[in-house]
């Protein structure tokens, strides 16, 4: 016999509450449609998948199931580091600096008979060294963006950077080695054809950090989940 409708809510007679008489929140109510399921107003929107899903939606979802996966964000952004290194020079510098000068100081402390052999014992030490630099640069760089004067000034940074990093990535495709001196600076901008490919990313690079929100937020997803970025940043 179904439970009437106009009598107290009692758990015993209707588990279920089909009647939705339980508004105070002591029980749990459970949909009518056991395959719905029960919204959750702190949980993000879920993405559905199907024939239908854009790739936004789907990028989305692998970005948040992987949110958690430091060493899986680690792979992503050192892949992209080229990207990374134009993104935020302040750190890479700091990086770069603490690897070039770490080598004389350590060579006062490491001894020159390890099995590994001294000049690789260096090698890992220098690179260990600049690592922890770079992390704790980089994290305390993104604060510092909450600085309008610096934001501005780091923005007109990346832009030239990115594009002398594309002239160097079309020549890298082509077989053409390079290092990061002056000389290359000068060449890539005496060359008409490069020069105009640089004011081309220069231009794409400024509307694409100051409008593409998604691909922002994408981006810092993956730098919070490899901690090169601050939770709440």
């Amino acid at each position: 016999m179904p439970p009437d409708p106009n009598a107290p809510w009692n758990p015993s007679n209707d588990p279920m509450d089909i009647y939705g008489k339980n508004r105070a929140g002591a029980w749990p109510i459970t949909p009518l449609n056991p395959s719905q399921p029960v919204p959750n107003p702190s949980a993000a929107a879920p993405v559905y998948w199907g024939p239908g899903v854009s790739l936004k939606d789907a990028v989305t979802a692998v970005g948040h199931s992987a949110a958690g996966d430091f060493f899986l964000n680690l792979v992503v952004v050192g892949v992209l580091w080229e990207a990374w290194v134009c993104l935020y020079p302040l750190a890479a510098l700091a990086g770069a600096f603490t690897f070039y000068y770490a080598f004389p100081f350590v060579l006062r402390f490491v001894p020159r008979s390890l099995i590994l052999g001294s000049g690789l014992s260096l090698m890992v030490v220098g690179l260990a060294a600049a690592a922890v630099v770079l992390w704790i640069v980089s994290r305390f760089e993104h604060v510092l963006a909450g600085n309008g004067v610096y934001r501005l000034a780091r923005h007109f940074v990346r832009l030239p950077l990115l594009g002398i990093a594309a002239i160097l990535l079309i020549e890298r495709t082509h077989g053409v080695r390079y290092t990061l001196a002056l000389p290359v600076v000068s060449r890539v901008l005496s060359i008409p054809q490069y020069l105009a490919i640089v004011i081309g990313t220069m231009v794409a690079g400024h509307f694409a950090l100051w409008n593409w929100k998604w691909g922002r937020e994408f981006w810092h997803e993956r730098l919070r989940g490899a901690q090169l970025r601050k939770r709440g940043t």
